[in-house]
């Protein structure tokens, strides 16, 4: 029998009592090909998030590389693939309902049994006054038209411009190895560190053409389309 046909009979045994059970959907999983998966990300790829936050001013959640297995999702798809996702933070200002900071960000590190993707959202917040010249400037950058950013209004306290960026790349693993996906969620996380501290040195003069000048590039380094 093989672990498919297990599986769904675990699956049957559990809820064959339960209302509505001709119903459900069934996802299977193979437990073993996850346990797998998850070590990659947790030995050989998410070391290097934790490396690239380590001599900054920005801490990463989970604080980590010895990270719990439950923090680990399947996602649905046709071969096996496990997700984590975490979470660039200001230790100095942490996030909270008294707590405002002008950026967001949030990677993921992908890993099936094909390959790897490392993707990361990026969210600049800037005062609803900021000049729109210059956030046109990031939105009609020509570097970033794979995935050109979004500019939208967040309307709480009180209201800033939202500059939304992501991107995403990988590889299989007959073209890339273990030492590749750590090198590249190392440069990718090292590259939004950049950014975050663009961002930061922002807020000090919003006015400033040079801060902005240097944000512009420090979005370019780390969102350019590739």
């Amino acid at each position: 029998m093989t672990w498919q046909l297990d599986m769904l009979q675990k699956f049957i045994d559990e809820h064959r009592r339960e209302a509505f059970f001709n119903s459900y959907t069934v996802f299977l999983t193979n437990t073993k090909e996850e346990e797998e998966l998850d070590d990659i990300i947790i030995d050989e790829i998410y070391p290097a998030v934790v490396k690239a936050t380590e001599p900054h001013l920005v801490s990463v959640n989970p604080a980590t590389n010895k990270i719990a297995r439950q923090e680990i999702r399947t996602t649905q798809h046709k071969y096996t693939r496990r997700e984590l996702v975490f979470l660039l933070e200001d230790p100095l200002r942490p996030f909270g309902p008294l707590t405002s900071l002008p950026w967001y960000c949030r990677g993921k590190i992908e890993v099936g049994s094909l390959g790897y993707t490392i993707h990361f959202d990026f969210m600049i917040y800037l005062p609803p006054d900021f000049s729109l010249t210059k956030v046109r400037r990031i939105l009609k950058e020509p570097l970033l038209r794979g995935l050109p950013p979004n500019l939208s209004f967040d309307s709480s306290g009180v209201g800033s411009l939202c500059i939304s960026l992501t991107s995403g790349s990988g590889a299989g693993w007959g073209i890339q190895t273990y030492n590749d996906a750590w090198e590249k969620a190392y440069s990718r996380t090292m590259n939004n560190i950049a950014l975050i501290n663009a961002v930061t040195e922002l807020e000090s003069d919003y006015k400033s053409s040079t801060l902005f000048n240097k944000l512009h590039k420090a979005i370019i380094g780390a969102y350019e389309a590739c």
